[in-house]
């Protein structure tokens, strides 16, 4: 009889443990609800386009017209931004050369964006030259090649806002 007892109470207990767990009362930590979220300031994203220039040309072709167009927009919207504007070249001619030559597409570039309504103290422009090819050219004797278009450009990088 004893038996029967021992074997029933041990019967209820595994069946207790296999359907809610322990027969002892777990202790429920109570977390605090999380803090309400800050309010964001949101900085708003200022991108300007890059323009591409044919070979050995400082001037600005229509489609640079048409891109520079819609950057004086965007600077428009952004009245406080500043931006560098960044003349490169590609790998062909000396590097003499090719410095000058990015200081007049530099040069180019400002001068399209003053005469758009850009203020002349939100821009500054330098000429990198060869140095800062955007990809590399493994043969710069070819002028019309991928690499060389890519790299006869004008960048713009915002230094305040």
């Amino acid at each position: 009889m004893k038996a029967k007892i021992v074997t029933i109470l041990l019967l209820v207990f595994a069946v207790g443990v296999f359907l809610g767990g322990c027969c002892c009362k777990k202790a429920v930590k109570e977390e605090a609800p999380p803090p309400p979220p800050s309010p964001k300031v949101e900085e708003k994203v200022v991108a300007l386009e890059s323009v591409y220039f044919n070979f050995d040309k400082a001037t600005l072709t229509q489609e640079a017209q048409t891109i520079l167009t819609r950057n004086i927009q965007v600077l428009k919207e952004n009245p406080k931004v500043v931006v560098s504007i960044q003349g490169n070249t590609s790998a062909i001619g000396t590097e003499k050369y090719n410095q000058k030559l990015s200081e007049r597409r530099a040069k180019a570039v400002e001068e399209f964006l003053i005469k758009g309504g850009i203020a002349p103290d939100r821009l500054s422009k330098i000429g990198y030259g060869k140095t800062k090819l955007e990809m590399p050219e493994p043969n710069p004797k070819i002028i019309e090649s991928a690499a060389a278009k890519t790299n006869r450009r004008v960048d713009f990088k915002i230094i305040g806002q």
